[in-house]
Formats: C-alpha cells, structure tokens, sequence
C-alpha cells in the first residue's frame, strides 16, 4: 500500500468535507478516493471516517491520525524541498480575476512561466469567490474581502488597491460637471454588486451617498469599458483608470472625497503552504505586481 498517498487523500477528504470534493481536488475518481480511505483505514486497524448517504464524520481515531497525517505531509514536503535546487515543476491551478487578463496585470502570470518553465500553469481567469479544497485550486487572488477564518486555508497579502471616481468626457458634457457628492447624486452611476449607497471619506468623517445605479456588473474591466462608454459614473482601481484617464477617455471627479482602499490577498491550501511550486508563484506575483498594488515591506 501507498502509505503516504493513502494518508494525503485521507487529510484532502478531511479538508474538503465530501469524498466528491476530495476527489474532484485530487483529479481522481470517487471510487478510487474510497478505495484509498478504506485501504488506509485496514491498515490502521480503525475506522477514520464514518460515512453515511448524507454526511462525513471524521472519528476520534480520525483526528488523532489527521493531526500526525499532517505533520506526516509536511515533513515529506520539507525532505522535498531540501533536495530541489530552487527549480519549480508540477502543476499549479490558479485562479485570478478578470483584470489579470489586461496588460496592467497579465505580466504577472506570464512571468511566473518565464521564470519557472518546468512550471505547469492552469489559469482561471473569473470574478467569483471559489471554494478551493473543492475545486482542487492551489493559488486564488481575490480583492475586497478577508480571507476565510479557516484552519485549511491560509493567505498572504499581495497589497492594497486604492479607488477613485470617473467618468467619460461625454457623460460631463450630457450631465453637466460633478464637483461635488450632492451632484453625484443625481448622477447616473455604474456599480459592481448590488449596491445602493457609496461611502466616502470628506473633511474627516464618512458620508454615504445614495445613487442612481443604471447598470450594474460583476467584471471590474467591463466597468471601466462602460465609464469610457459615457453611460455613468464608476468607481475603478486607480491602476485601471490611470491610462484612460492619460488618454483623457476618463476624467477623475469629486478629487476631494476619498474611498476606502481594497486589499488584494492570495489565498491557498494550508497543506500547500510549504509547496516549492506555490512559494514561486507568490514570490513572483508580489515582485511583478505594479508598484501602487504590492504590499508595503514591513
């Protein structure tokens, strides 16, 4: 028997939470991912896992060999790493915003090829929060929210991304100037999410200002395609608007009024933590990320 595999897809089925999303992470069949359990588990002489059509249930004897099973990855992880001469391989799943697609962002995900070639990249490239030990994702960039408050998971902050407001030449020509958040107001307004109030910060103190959302998106970069269209007001990463705005498609409004930076996380698999493959691509996105979104060195 495969000890130390078996024992990997019993802590996978563990994290996961399902044999379906264990094999689903593992790119295994259900069969083949309960075979590996029931092996593991005669091998032990205990029961691991109690199964039922509805349910997992890790059992006493279960948590007592998933904390070893643990300790048992990491240490084959560590004599791994011990013996690679910095050169990553394997496959890494990714999964990235739509923004890294734009010449802004996508060298970041190219120079992670170039510089680690035996490196097998799979992007993603979605505006979606995704559930990684199910969908079997290594690496996820998410922006705007705090990492999940979970033992599998662990994160590390790539930087933070300050926003401004903007609008299209044509729509100030249609709508008159906006100087100020009463004219916004009454502003058509493009929004990403459901959202029916923005809160700046103005002489000090926060102001919500109610508005007229005409459309709203999911994709940060069709946002900003939409401002330059003229059909409203829109709140972009300043990064994202800084050529329109060079190429007068967009003009920054309301200058005095500032809005809440976003933070920019990687996410990944707590068992993956000390992957050769994963701490290359974290270590090149934060140096070939632009310099206004890395994190500041503390």
């Amino acid at each position: 028997m495969d000890f130390l595999r078996h024992a990997a897809t019993f802590v996978r089925i563990a994290d996961a939470g399902s044999l379906s999303s264990a094999a689903r992470s593992l790119s295994l069949s259900v069969a083949m991912v309960s075979r590996q359990l029931s092996a593991l588990e005669r091998e032990l002489g205990v029961e691991l896992i109690r199964r039922n059509t509805r349910s997992l249930q890790v059992t006493e004897h279960g948590e007592a060999f998933l904390a070893q099973a643990r300790r048992l990855m990491d240490a084959e992880t560590n004599a791994r790493n011990a013996v690679e001469i910095g050169a990553a391989q394997g496959r890494l799943l990714l999964s990235v915003p739509t923004s890294f697609a734009l010449p802004e962002l996508g060298g970041a995900i190219a120079a992670i090829a170039r510089e680690h070639p035996r490196l097998t990249l799979d992007v993603r490239y979605e505006d979606r929060f995704v559930d990684l030990l199910a969908e079997g994702v290594d690496l996820a960039v998410r922006a705007g929210a705090t990492p999940p408050d979970s033992p599998f998971l662990g994160a590390r902050k790539l930087g933070k991304i300050d926003r401004i407001l903007v609008a299209s030449p044509k729509l100030l020509a249609q709508h008159g100037k906006i100087k100020t958040l009463r004219d916004l107001a009454s502003a058509p307004c493009l929004t990403q999410g459901q959202t029916s109030a923005w809160t700046f910060g103005e002489d000090g103190r926060a102001v919500s200002v109610e508005i007229r959302s005409v459309l709203r998106t999911n994709s940060i970069v069709a946002l900003r395609q939409l401002a330059i269209d003229g059909l409203g007001v829109a709140r972009l990463p300043s990064w994202l608007a800084k050529t329109a705005i060079e190429q007068k498609a967009l003009v920054r409004i309301v200058p005095t009024a500032t809005l809440a930076s976003v933070d920019l996380y990687a996410v990944f698999p707590q068992a993956s933590r000390r992957s050769t493959a994963l701490r290359a691509a974290l270590d090149v996105l934060e140096k070939r990320l632009p310099p206004g979104l890395r994190a500041p060195v503390t």
